[in-house]
């Protein structure tokens, strides 16, 4: 792999912080690192609100499983000032291990483009790694709102399988509504990346558009491509997964027919049975997909369907005109 151009900083400071590590799942549930591991809460022992368990890294995601959630990312916070904590956020997708995450991967595409001078292809993998990041923030932010709604619905003893809801779920409403905003953002910049491939014209800007400019019979060839196909195949909503699509559904749902907060009304605890003990997480049900009566939870919805959108982005890069090399610093101080 070849070494990119030295980048020249100035003005670094060095110096050191505390760190709390935080694992996040799906139902609200937190892991804490410990000595020797990870304890996992909030669960409810004697009336108190407690962290359990010391759980290697090896199999703190079996544990969350055995709770019915999903281990999706990892938040590291730190910061001299309390008052704006520095969290650095990673996506968790689970395997086949990725080296960097999907965002970091474009962001490094348009460090690279940029350094090549193609500067239009650094702006639109510049515009698809923040996209992709700021749906993954705003999963952390659901996430957020999740864990103080589990640790307030179990505080006050709300009945397991009791639907209820209260003020604050708007903020757990816009956190979903931002997330699919990005999520079809990300999705028509990874259509615009498609188009570059096959060199369709420059307003094919969109997904939608890029479907259109298909379907003409002097731009066949264009079916061939890879991507293409991968693009395609998702977003066919006669699919037996047609994830994509779904993305474009809840999207144009959420944007234009029945704003996320008057379909997603209630929140519910559950409780599940695991080897340290019941354990209860909270869900706000959501179609599967709009127009379909089966339910699930929203959190867990989107985390799939996010996790999903990585990985195209992830077959996409290396089928990119330039590489995903991480930038090369040096300090031009003494």
């Amino acid at each position: 792999m070849p070494v990119p151009p030295s980048i020249p900083i100035t003005n670094l400071k060095v110096g050191t912080t505390a760190v709390r590590d935080e694992l996040h799942f799906t139902g609200g549930l937190r892991a804490l690192r410990v000595e020797g591991g990870w304890a996992i809460g909030p669960v409810l022992r004697e009336g108190h609100l407690q962290f359990v368990g010391t759980f290697g890294d090896e199999n703190i995601g079996g544990v969350g499983r055995s709770a019915g959630t999903l281990l999706f990312g990892a938040d590291e916070i730190s910061g001299t000032d309390q008052n704006l904590p520095i969290r650095i956020w990673r996506p968790l997708l689970g395997p086949p291990l990725l080296k960097h995450a999907a965002s970091d991967t474009w962001g490094m595409i348009a460090s690279s483009a940029r350094m090549a001078n193609d500067l239009g292809y650094g702006r639109l993998a510049s515009n698809l790694s923040v996209s992709l990041r700021a749906a993954s923030l705003q999963l952390r932010n659901a996430s957020d709102e999740y864990h103080k709604q589990l640790r307030s619905g179990l505080v006050a003893g709300q009945q397991v399988g009791r639907r209820f809801s209260n003020v604050p779920m708007i903020d757990l409403h816009l956190a979903f509504h931002s997330v699919a905003a990005e999520m079809a953002s990300a999705r028509d910049y990874l259509a615009q990346v498609a188009a570059r491939r096959v060199k369709a014209p420059d307003n094919i800007d969109a997904l939608s558009r890029l479907e259109g400019w298909l379907k003409k019979s002097a731009n066949a060839a264009a079916l061939n491509d890879d991507l293409i196909v991968r693009l395609l195949a998702a977003s066919d909503a006669k699919a037996s997964d047609p994830w994509l699509a779904d993305i474009t559904e809840y999207r144009n749902l959420f944007l234009h027919r029945d704003h996320i907060g008057s379909m997603a009304k209630w929140l519910c605890l559950h409780e599940r049975e695991t080897a340290f003990g019941p354990v209860r997480i909270i869900e706000m049900e959501i179609d599967v997909r709009p127009g379909v009566g089966e339910s699930c939870d929203a959190l867990t919805r989107f985390v799939i369907l996010y996790n999903q959108l990585c990985r195209m982005a992830d077959f996409a890069a290396p089928l990119a005109p330039h590489a995903a090399t991480p930038p090369n610093f040096v300090h031009s101080g003494s």
